[in-house]
């Protein structure tokens, strides 16, 4: 995975009360909102539980001890980690668990991937790290 992305997920269970808790942790790829001046690509780093959407995985990575679950239906991969080093897993044979999932969402504008809904306006990101050097 990128440097960016293990930063990023670094920073998601710093925040997390209980990171210890989770076999599985998910990141997702999304579409931003460019249209609200947010950004062009959001990551969402999650708790895996059984209600969450599982649309494009691609597979799992290990970052900082954590397997991370890849979920990336509309192939960002090109910033954030590279298709050829993830492991395979059938995620039919995962078992997760029910309730709220903790999600630390992150967005990229002009080339910045920022952390997004910790300011009390949720709009005001924090930055994180350069994706590319300009």
């Amino acid at each position: 995975v990128a440097p960016c992305t293990e930063k990023a997920f670094a920073y998601a269970i710093e925040h997390e009360n209980n990171p210890d808790t989770s076999e599985y942790y998910s990141m997702t790829f999304m579409e931003g909102f460019e249209d609200c001046m947010i950004g062009d690509t959001m990551v969402m780093f999650c708790k895996m539980n059984r209600e969450m959407p599982m649309d494009g995985f691609k597979g799992f990575v290990k970052i900082k001890g954590f397997k991370v679950l890849v979920f990336d239906k509309y192939d960002f991969s090109f910033m954030f980690y590279n298709q050829d080093s993830l492991q395979t897993i059938n995620l039919n044979s995962l078992s997760f668990p029910a309730g709220d999932s903790y999600c630390c969402t992150f967005v990229v504008k002009n080339g910045i991937l920022y952390v997004w809904g910790v300011q009390p306006d949720d709009f005001s990101p924090i930055r994180i790290e350069k994706l590319v050097e300009h």
